[in-house]
């Protein structure tokens, strides 16, 4: 049996690791729970980039977001898309599309309109972290 997999996109993945209470990161304790959580390394970047942001320093010190980077590292598998999606609206986010159609994964969670329109993109859903809930958490 295929293990279940999905991709948080970096927004969705940086908001459950900075607010402990959210949606997202209870979105992203139920894909751990039942099933993987994977990147790419064009994803990884981004994430790490983005939480490394000096705006965040509010939240927590940097040595704590490089443990949190690390983290992710350590716990998802890394997996590399071998297929171009060019269908977003934003080319940035046109990465989260390539690996979530590569690794024909069970989900992408993001609250980012641009992926949201695109729902389902070949057969694949896109949901923000309350639909995902709403879906999986009676599973």
């Amino acid at each position: 049996m295929k293990v279940k997999s999905f991709i948080f996109d970096t927004n969705a993945l940086v908001s459950a690791f900075l607010s402990p209470n959210s949606t997202n990161t209870t979105a992203l304790k139920l894909a751990e729970d039942i099933g993987e959580v994977i990147f790419s390394k064009e994803t990884f970047k981004e994430f790490c980039n983005v939480l490394l942001i000096e705006k965040f320093e509010k939240y927590f010190s940097r040595e704590i977001r490089l443990k949190i980077i690390e983290r992710v590292f350590l716990r998802y598998p890394q997996k590399e898309p071998n297929i171009i999606i060019t269908e977003c609206r934003d080319p940035k986010d046109n990465m989260f599309l390539s690996l979530a159609v590569s690794e024909s994964v069970d989900a992408v969670i993001t609250g980012d309109s641009d992926l949201l329109i695109l729902n389902p993109i070949r057969e694949i859903p896109i949901l923000n972290a309350k639909a995902f809930l709403e879906i999986y958490q009676n599973l």
